[in-house]
């Protein structure tokens, strides 16, 4: 536990050598997920009580339903209520957040079989996902302060989305990409690099292998998001 902090320091500043304290000193994965869904919860909680949940409704409605028919905006009305709100964004979040991990640690516990020598299995990798998130603590932090001195109480989600890629290109909704590039900011780009250095570390790879593990999984959400 005294590790901990100068470990979350390290990996804002020395990212490798995070890894390498996190490996001699087996420093358990469980306190990152523990720290990022606090962080998580809190800024939904912060959220969900700032925002005026009525126009958040009618806001959701009329911006990413507008598609269905009167009748049946009429019926997601009635229920698309204040407290299913609440509990709809939250496990929403939660279990993406988790679906995420599971399904980089497969994409890990995959290709870095390249490395003859590493031993690591699927749990393994699970548990060195929630470090390399370790961006999402400070994003999830500095979102809770936007929401708190927002001058409104109606506040889009978009818009606390400021580090997005997508406020260089300004793509709207419809547009091909935008929901990639609304959902990849610097963020993403930071845990890109943790992610490589923390593979430097548990495995014996070239530079050119690791760049390409890294870059591979936008790669193909580029290309999804183009064909799509």
């Amino acid at each position: 536990m005294s590790y901990l902090i100068p470990i979350f320091k390290n990996l804002v500043l020395r990212p490798k050598f995070a890894f390498q304290q996190i490996s001699e000193h087996k420093v358990s994965s469980k306190f990152p997920f523990v720290f990022i869904f606090l962080s998580m919860l809190l800024f939904w909680f912060t959220y969900l009580e700032q925002v005026d949940l009525t126009w958040l409704i009618e806001h959701t409605i009329n911006t990413q339903l507008s598609n269905m028919s009167a009748a049946e905006q009429a019926q997601l009305r009635q229920q698309m209520t204040p407290e299913s709100i609440r509990y709809t964004y939250t496990i929403t979040s939660a279990l993406m957040t988790i679906l995420q991990a599971v399904i980089l640690a497969g994409y890990l516990n995959i290709v870095t079989k390249l490395d003859e020598e590493n031993t690591d299995g699927f749990s393994d990798w699970f548990g060195f996902i929630w470090w390399v998130q370790f961006p999402l603590i400070i994003q999830f932090s500095l979102t809770s302060l936007i929401v708190l001195f927002y001058p409104s109480n109606q506040i889009d989600l978009t818009l606390l989305q400021f580090s997005s890629i997508n406020q260089l290109v300004g793509l709207v909704p419809g547009d091909k990409l935008y929901t990639l590039l609304t959902s990849f900011d610097f963020f993403s780009l930071w845990s890109l690099v943790i992610l490589f250095y923390g593979l430097s570390v548990k495995t014996s790879l070239s530079t050119k292998s690791l760049v390409n593990i890294c870059l591979f999984p936008i790669l193909m959400l580029i290309l999804l998001g183009l064909f799509l």
